[in-house]
């Protein structure tokens, strides 16, 4: 069937014709002689005309191969037959389906913004899912063209297809031209982390506005005056902006959580806010709600209505020209789950590739009601039928990723000890197993891959995750990794530090920020939030006090640049803690160590912080240089000792 209706009837230009030929089943055991020997007259009959009518129709497109049974593979607990010979049946479908691919999309040399083009790639797919909701979507579009209040709070349940909701509202702004910025939490590197957001959200404002890119920027308010002051242009000059925020409850940072970050709406401020988030986010909805006040219109989204769970079948299963019978399409949309669009969509995926027609019915029975249980069941499944044993690594290295994985680098990590990559086609075998799961984007020709909902990523936690050391182990690999290989880029610095952090490697930390070139790309208020997190806790009391130590560095070190950072200034003139630029030196900045880390030295000396070697505090020259902190790290007066465990 699928061969009539996707070539024969439709002329499928992708489409090609692999005939085996029929010496290749000489000697078949016969537990396997049903599944690749049809015994029925009428089927040896309708096989020959469809093989006959193939190649009159498509004779550059159907081929003949042969192969030769091995015997039976029992490694993944099913039986299932082993074919050798195979190379020429590769190699015609390498060459045919690579041609394919390079017409239907060919190589684009043109550099892109990456972030900018995965947050479309994620719009435009999730949007492109969206079935039915035409009420709230005509809600949301009057909001913004007409709408009274400012901020408009779409508050939904995980998997009840808000993110598709929001995607959509954002493809049909851009439809009416009305100019806006948005984020979709967990789509790119940043996009849970205000400051990151805040940084993207100047460039495209200063891109929009035609002004270059403010450069060197410091610290969290002087980026928020920016990031307000470039908002308060872009309104003057285009009425109706709208700034677009997915998933507020998946911000790492409490100012991503409140919305603190944003401007209030004012009358030099004409400004509008579309802001979803789940049911479950606590203190971070009433912030959201507290902050705007009488300024917030809110919806819940709810349930999917029998009429629009119908429509998603049948546009999921249509794609692959593929349908339910009616009790079995009453059975799926009258499940307790499929209220959920996500619960639907892995349930159809999961239906599709079942591979026993007779079966399906009992299979959409035994499918679990809730999402979680059934991505648990469906990842169970998976693993069961894996022949690679790759695929639980895969999954927890992507359930691990600071945000996503580049394809190339999961080669790398699911490659043998020896350091060969992965072969591409056990690659290709994974990739089509966890398809439903993934978000794949790209650009400047390269994947990347991630959970396509945080749901999925929960599962494997709980599923493959649960003890903490196998957590850090792959943590740690993924530093390694990106350590050794990683581009010189924010992406590799910044998933650097967070995946040593995650698996407690504090002075593989400390020595990436402080030698490698790549650092630099880490801004001097993340820099400082980083080593906030590594020094002791013992706060510092003003004024006279015998219990704490001034922090001196030798002559040598203090002129010795990329000592504390890449930055090509000498220490003297950066932070002693985070390696930031100082360019103040007072009584409120100075660098002081607390009772537990002094160093104990002779009467009228100390150790250079830097090298150790012995300083004498009473020369008549001074051959020291007094450390200090940034103003960032002074802040909370605490002792500047790191831990390095």
């Amino acid at each position: 069937m699928e061969i009539l209706c996707a070539a024969l009837r439709t002329n499928s230009r992708n489409s090609l014709f692999m005939i085996r030929d029929e010496e290749s089943l000489a000697g078949i055991p016969d537990s396997f002689s049903f599944s690749f020997i049809d015994t029925q007259e009428l089927s040896k009959l309708s096989l020959q005309r469809l093989k006959k009518e193939l190649k009159k129709r498509f004779p550059n497109k159907t081929y003949s191969y042969k192969s030769k049974i091995v015997g039976v593979d029992t490694s993944t607990g099913l039986q299932k037959l082993r074919f050798n010979e195979l190379d020429e049946f590769a190699s015609v479908i390498t060459k045919y389906y690579k041609e394919r691919i390079e017409e239907f999309a060919p190589l684009v040399k043109e550099i892109v913004d990456n972030s900018a083009f995965q947050q479309n790639a994620f719009i435009q797919k999730k949007g492109s899912l969206l079935v039915g909701r035409e009420k709230e979507i005509s809600n949301i579009m009057e909001f913004a063209t007409t709408g009274e209040k400012k901020c408009f709070l779409l508050i939904a349940e995980q998997g009840s297809g808000k993110s598709s909701l929001i995607a959509a509202s954002v493809l049909q702004l851009s439809q009416k031209q009305i100019p806006c910025l948005y984020n979709f939490s967990s789509s790119t590197p940043g996009s849970t982390e205000s400051l990151q957001v805040m940084l993207h959200f100047i460039q495209q404002l200063s891109a929009q506005l035609n002004k270059p890119s403010p450069e060197n920027m410091t610290g969290y308010e002087n980026i928020l005056n920016v990031f307000h002051n470039l908002l308060k242009e872009i309104c003057v000059e285009k009425k109706g902006f709208t700034i677009v925020l997915d998933a507020v409850n998946q911000f790492e940072d409490e100012a991503g959580q409140s919305c603190s970050w944003l401007p209030l709406p004012s009358d030099d401020l004409d400004i509008r806010y579309l802001i979803s988030c789940t049911p479950d986010f606590g203190n971070g909805y009433s912030s959201i709600n507290e902050k705007f006040q009488n300024q917030s219109e809110i919806m819940y989204l709810q349930g999917f209505t029998t009429e629009h769970r119908i429509k998603l079948v049948q546009l999921l299963f249509g794609r692959y020209n593929k349908k339910l019978d009616p009790e079995q399409l009453d059975l799926l949309v009258s499940s307790e789950g499929s209220s959920s669009p996500l619960w639907l969509a892995l349930a159809c995926e999961e239906l599709r590739v079942f591979g026993v027609f007779e079966r399906v019915t009992e299979r959409i029975k035994e499918l679990p009601s809730t999402i979680d249980s059934l991505i648990s069941f469906i990842l169970k499944r998976i693993i069961t039928e894996d022949d690679t044993n790759k695929i639980e690594k895969t999954l927890c290295y992507l359930a691990c990723s600071a945000h996503n994985l580049a394809e190339m680098e999961l080669l790398h990590l699911l490659g043998d000890e020896n350091g060969e990559t992965l072969p591409m086609f056990q690659w290709v075998k994974i990739r089509r197993q966890i398809k439903p799961f993934l978000l794949n984007t790209g650009s400047e020709n390269c994947e990347f891959y991630s959970f396509f909902h945080s749901s999925a990523k929960q599962v494997v936690f709980q599923t493959f995750l649960q003890e903490e050391n196998k957590v850090k182990e792959h943590h740690k690999e993924l530093g390694t990794y990106f350590l050794k290989h990683g581009a010189n880029d924010y992406r590799t610095a910044s998933a650097i530090v967070f995946h040593f952090k995650k698996s407690g490697m504090a002075e593989e930390i400390i020595s990436f920020l402080r030698k490698d070139v790549r650092s630099q790309h880490i801004s001097d208020v993340e820099r400082s939030r980083i080593f906030s997190g590594l020094r002791c806790g013992n706060f510092i009391q003003p004024g006279n006090n015998p219990f704490k130590q001034p922090v001196h560095c030798c002559n040598i070190c203090s002129l010795r640049a990329k000592s504390l950072s890449q930055k090509p200034l000498p220490s003297k003139d950066l932070c002693i803690v985070c390696g930031g630029f100082r360019p103040w030196k007072n009584n409120d900045t100075q660098a002081f160590l607390c009772q537990q880390h002094k160093q104990f030295t002779a009467p009228d000396t100390d150790k250079c912080y830097l090298c150790g070697r012995v300083i004498f505090l009473k020369q008549s020259a001074a051959m020291y240089e007094k450390c200090y902190c940034c103003t960032m790290c002074s802040v909370n007066k605490r002792c500047i000792a790191l831990s390095r465990k």
